[in-house]
This record gives structure tokens, C-alpha cells and sequence, in this order.
């Protein structure tokens, strides 16, 4: 006989499964995604049991947060935690009315991903130096994000002791660490700020402190201070978030002809998905460069001659129409 399958509420479904994500050692981030994305379906469907879930009340959330005018990648920002939790009920025996693959995320527009080019990168390490500690700090957590593709998080995560030039530990996602290497541009700066650093704190703490004794810098706060250097340099052909310049880190290796396996560890992806995503920038470039590159770009077209009279074919050329 088939196991009893058991019951739950939306509700006592939600409070399970972020337990089982911590115990999978989920980032408070990604706790924070996953609870604040489900109460909002909970809100929509209501809190009734599981398996009185169905894809009406599916095609109903999607049709109401279209409604509101949302892109389908934040659509799919709503789907892709039910999925998770249906699947994850699935595994612990619990009834469910929908089959998780039966929720298909919406096909999302390609766009080339916006990057910074060298200009904007310098320009932003020049408007963000200064003469006190925390200018000094705003300009290593620049080159530190443009030099190795770091994430935000992992950013604000670094300690002290996470600098071992030339290489730098960090921790993604889940906790899972890695170690990425910085350039003899960032080794040197790097070297440079810590002298600093170093002499302001005592301590081995946070690599950015705060300006609240030694503790980690937030995401928003790092977030909010790259933005007002963005508006200090007066660049406004592109949006200059945090994220963009792990776009630009990654886009750049593709565009040297970096190993995309390589580009994969040192970004942390556990697949090659999102290496591709980057990749897109590298085939733009690689669209323009065969216009002016191809064997026939500098070729003229051919100057046709007319017919003396209308209807007559040339000299020496053949009366044939095929």
C-alpha cells in the first residue's frame, strides 16, 4: 500500500520549508526572498490547505500581478518559489493538488545587459577618492567589485583575514566559500588601503567597516554609496548599480576569450546559464567586428552601366533573362 500522504496549510507549508532551506544553510537573504515572495501568494490564493491549491489560482496570480503592470522576470520571481515549495512538499509526502512542473515561468524579453566601459570605470575610482579613511574605503570597495565580480553580499561579507593577496576568500550563496584572485592593479591598491585601514582599526574585523565601529556595511548602504559616486561622476548613459560590475567583470572576460568554465568558479554559478547571459554582451561585439572584418567589407559595390536605349542590352553583355 501506497504511504498516507499528509497535510498541510499554506501557512504551516511556508514556516516548514524556510526551516529546511536554514538547515540547508540558505543566506538570511534567501530566507528573506523566498518568505516575503511566498506570503505574497499566500495573500493572493489564500491559506488554505495545499492540495486545494490549483492552476486556476496559478493563472489568477499571474494574471493579477500583470495586472500591476510587473515584468514577467518579477512574475517569474513569484512562480519560481512555489515551484521550489511544491517540490519540496512533494518530497516530504505531502499532499499537493498541482504537479510543480506544470507551473511554467514566462518567457522573458532578451536585452543586451548593461556595462560599464573603461571610462566609467575610471571615472568612478577618481570621483570616489578622497582624503578621509571612508573615501578611501568607497574606492577599494569599487575596485574590489570591478576587479573581481564579487557579488554585493560577499563584498560586505569580507573580513581582514579574508585578504591573502592575491587572492581573496569570499563567501556566495548557501554559504559555500570560494577564492578569487585580484589583479596587480587591485593587489596594489588593495596593499594600500589596508596600510590605512589598518591604522583607523585595530582590529581584525570587517575588511569595509562601517562607520559604526568595525561592523559589515549592509547591501543597501554599499548599494546607496555606489550610486551617489555614479551621480558625482555625472555618468548617466548607464545605470551604475553594484550588480553592474560583475556584469562588466564577466562580460569582459568573454570578450578576451576567457574560459567560460573558469568564468563559472570564479563566479560562483553552479551552472552556465548565467555565464551565457554575460556572454551576450561578447556576442554583440563579435556581430560588429565580422561587419568590418569580413573579406568582402571593404569590397565596392559595382557601378552599373546603363543602356543606351531603354530595353537594349549592353555591349557584350548576354541577352539572356536567366
Amino acid at each position: 500500500m501506497p504511504s498516507p500522504l499528509f497535510h498541510l496549510s499554506f501557512s504551516q507549508a511556508i514556516r516548514d520549508f524556510l526551516i529546511d532551506r536554514q538547515i540547508r544553510n540558505a543566506t538570511q537573504e534567501t530566507l528573506s526572498w523566498y518568505r516575503i515572495r511566498l506570503h505574497a501568494v499566500m495573500d493572493h490564493i489564500g491559506d488554505r490547505d495545499l492540495q486545494q491549491i490549483t492552476m486556476p489560482d496559478v493563472r489568477s496570480l499571474i494574471a493579477a500581478l500583470m495586472a500591476r503592470g510587473l515584468k514577467a522576470s518579477t512574475v517569474n520571481g513569484h512562480l519560481t518559489p512555489i515551484k521550489a515549495l511544491l517540490n519540496w512538499a512533494s518530497e516530504e509526502g505531502l499532499a499537493v493538488g498541482i504537479d510543480p512542473k506544470s507551473i511554467r515561468l514566462l518567457r522573458q524579453p532578451k536585452h543586451m545587459p548593461e556595462v560599464l566601459t573603461p571610462e566609467h570605470l575610471a571615472r568612478l575610482i577618481e570621483t570616489a577618492d578622497g582624503n578621509t579613511f571612508y573615501a578611501k574605503r568607497d574606492r577599494m570597495m569599487i575596485i574590489t567589485l570591478a576587479d573581481t565580480g564579487i557579488r554585493v553580499g560577499e563584498l560586505c561579507n569580507l573580513g581582514v583575514t579574508d585578504a591573502d593577496l592575491p587572492l581573496l576568500r569570499v563567501f556566495g550563496k548557501s554559504r559555500k566559500g570560494r577564492v578569487v584572485a585580484m589583479s596587480l592593479f587591485g593587489q596594489r591598491e588593495m596593499t594600500r588601503y589596508l596600510r590605512i585601514r589598518n591604522q583607523v582599526y585595530e582590529d581584525e574585523g570587517a575588511l569595509f567597516p562601517s562607520r559604526y565601529g568595525c561592523g559589515h556595511l549592509d547591501r543597501d548602504t554599499v548599494g546607496n554609496i555606489v550610486k551617489e559616486i555614479a551621480r558625482r561622476a555625472g555618468i548617466t548613459d548607464v545605470r551604475v548599480t553594484c550588480h553592474a560590475f560583475r556584469r562588466t567583470f564577466a562580460s569582459t572576460w568573454c570578450r578576451r576569450s576567457g574560459n567560460l568554465f573558469h568564468l563559472q568558479k570564479i563566479l560562483g554559478h553552479e551552472s552556465l546559464e548565467m555565464v551565457r547571459r554575460y556572454a551576450a554582451v561578447f556576442d554583440q561585439d563579435a556581430f560588429e567586428e565580422a561587419m568590418t572584418l569580413s573579406p568582402l567589407a571593404e569590397t565596392e559595390q559595382p557601378t552599373r552601366r546603363r543602356s543606351k536605349r531603354r530595353g537594349q542590352a549592353t555591349r557584350g553583355h548576354s541577352n539572356n533573362t536567366w
